[in-house]
């Protein structure tokens, strides 16, 4: 097996994710937000969905390469079973937070069990991730072939073009819906659609024409602006549900085309950057403790709920930019401290 080369624009990347990951869930101190009316968070929030996408994509590029060796016992041994014993652990610690802080009061002894095996909010995406896993071995046989790998994601993108659209329409867009969930499509939607296209992108990226690198980046563009000019007209309308998660759901076709413009100008582009060492180094170390920072966010941002604030907050741009940061860096030295603990601090990070 070959060496593989560090490519630091994916641990960037992973970077900016993160970030945007912490800004989708800092609406919890009210003292903050509540300056910011709702129109404005929605166009952050469609601004920031791209950085799930860009997770499950980062990680296709990797698991499903074939110059990688993940084979079943190494999937299970390895990363299986560290991501249940993540959830396990960190979803007691939350748990226990939960309950000591009153955030569980009024719930008895099986509300409690039920929210510990279901984790904290932030938690699905662990077990999205171990699905992944699972389903590895057979995608990894789908994507050594490419037009097989095309057929895949024509039948994923028809099915998610579907449900993005087709079923709003009004009248028939029930009876649509109805008849296409009866053909249990499932296999085909969902973030295994992210996994293959994240390694697709990557795989055969080289071999696209200039006009099909630029219809890529002006497709992205506009999905972009269009994801979050919509959601912002939908909030300032009043528009019900479901047309707010219309806009800015994980797996609709707008989202999906404008992460994936940003996951390939990472790949395509910024990956022609001749970065020093010192730039790498540092990422590389930041990536390392990306995981970490994840799985603590959400207990650190609950914490950071109890600092008093004025109700009038100068700047409060310049604050909620600054909640962002003390987030990350708290959820980073709190998984830099655990990491050191021997034996165990790497496995729950």
């Amino acid at each position: 097996m070959k060496e593989m080369k560090r490519q630091t624009e994916l641990d960037i990347l992973r970077f900016g994710a993160i970030f945007a990951v912490i800004l989708m869930h800092a609406n919890g101190h009210e003292k903050i937000t509540s300056h910011f009316n709702n129109t404005f968070w929605g166009c952050v929030i469609a601004s920031t969905v791209w950085c799930v996408p860009v997770f499950f994509m980062i990680s296709g590029r990797f698991f499903l390469d074939p110059e990688r060796e993940n084979t079943i016992e190494k999937i299970f041994k390895k990363n299986i079973s560290h991501m249940v014993i993540v959830f396990i652990v960190w979803s007691l610690i939350y748990s226990i937070y939960y309950y000591y802080t009153g955030a569980f009061a009024g719930l008895n002894k099986w509300g409690i069990l039920e929210e510990f095996i279901q984790g904290p909010f932030h938690f699905w995406y662990l077990l999205t991730l171990i699905s992944l896993y699972m389903l590895t071995p057979f995608l990894r046989l789908i994507v050594k072939d490419k037009k097989l790998t095309l057929y895949f994601l024509a039948i994923s993108f028809l099915i998610i073009l579907i449900n993005s659209y087709v079923i709003y329409i009004p009248k028939v867009g029930h009876i649509i819906d109805t008849f296409v969930q009866r053909f249990e499509f499932k296999l085909f939607t969902g973030y295994v659609t992210y996994y293959i296209l994240g390694y697709f992108i990557y795989k055969y990226q080289s071999e696209w024409t200039k006009k099909k690198v630029l219809t890529i980046y002006l497709a992205g563009i506009l999905m972009y602006l269009f994801t979050i000019i919509a959601q912002g007209y939908m909030i300032y309308n009043h528009i019900p549900s479901p047309a707010g998660d219309f806009i800015q759901q994980y797996q609709k076709i707008n989202v999906i085309i404008y992460s994936s413009g940003i996951y390939f100008f990472f790949v395509n582009r910024v990956s022609q950057v001749d970065f020093s060492e010192k730039t790498k180094k540092i990422f590389a170390r930041l990536t390392e403790y990306s995981f970490g920072v994840f799985i603590l966010h959400g207990l650190v941002n609950s914490v950071m709920e109890y600092i008093p604030l004025p109700k009038n907050l100068p700047l409060p741009g310049v604050v909620l930019i600054l909640y962002i940061v003390l987030i990350y860096l708290g959820s980073l030295m709190g998984t830099y401290i655990i990491r050191k603990i021997p034996v165990v601090g790497k496995w729950i990070t």
